[in-house]
Formats: C-alpha cells, sequence, structure tokens
C-alpha cells in the first residue's frame, strides 16, 4: 500500500470512528477509482467497515 493509499485508508477510519461516536450507528465506507468500481465492491461485501478495491493495472482487451 503506497503513502496516498494510506492516507485515504485513515481518513476512512476517522470517518467511520466519527460517526460511531456522534450518532452511535455503524457503517460501511467502500473506496476505488470510480462509481462503478464502488457499486461492485459495495456488491462483494456487505459487512460494517472499511473496503477499498485497488487497481494496480488494468489489461486492455484487444
Amino acid at each position: 500500500m503506497d503513502v496516498q493509499e494510506q492516507q485515504v485508508l485513515e481518513i476512512a477510519q476517522e470517518i467511520l470512528n466519527k460517526i460511531l461516536r456522534k450518532f452511535n450507528l455503524l457503517c460501511s465506507i467502500y473506496g476505488t477509482t470510480n462509481k462503478l468500481l464502488v457499486k461492485m465492491t459495495s456488491d462483494m461485501k456487505n459487512r460494517v467497515g472499511i473496503t477499498m478495491l485497488i487497481i494496480r493495472e488494468v489489461k486492455r482487451v484487444p
């Protein structure tokens, strides 16, 4: 995990903690590079916490 990804994860954890403290609610945070991948990620796991989908390389289909 690179520095930027670590920072995003820390921010997401901060948000999760603030929601829990302020509203006493559990929530899920999904992070990735675009809305389609966020939707796919949310379909993969339906749990409380942080789920990040990081794509290092995307191969092109000819």
